[in-house]
């Protein structure tokens, strides 16, 4: 069994960028579009414990899009910390290119200028 201190150094090694890609990828095979309607939700969530008052850090917040029928998690996009969910949720849509799926949103995402985009 390792340390617990090699595996502390092997996620400090580890890029979050390219684990992300690599879980975009595995999700996409997994959640492979067998039904005629797939449900994909998105949601933001704030990570508990992530912010400090003693360093002025906010709460991290993540933005994820689950594919409900297969019950898989697609991907995670960090919330800039001076803006809300929506921009990162287009982003998000357009990084997957995802089509001919039924998406969910939060009621803030109905709001005039970003229901146009």
């Amino acid at each position: 069994m390792p340390a617990h201190t090699s595996i502390r150094d092997i996620i400090q090694a580890t890029s979050g960028a390219e684990l992300e890609q690599s879980f975009r990828q595995y999700s996409a095979v997994l959640a492979d579009k067998n039904e005629p309607e797939q449900f994909i939700s998105c949601d933001g969530k704030v990570l508990r414990g992530s912010f400090d008052h003693f360093q002025d850090q906010k709460a991290v917040q993540i933005l994820s899009a689950f594919a409900s029928d297969s019950q898989i998690i697609l991907a995670h996009e960090e919330i800039a910390t001076k803006t809300n969910e929506i921009p990162s949720a287009q982003t998000l849509l357009k990084e997957l290119g995802l089509s001919g799926y039924i998406f969910t949103f939060d009621a803030l995402h109905c709001q005039k200028n970003a229901a146009n985009s």
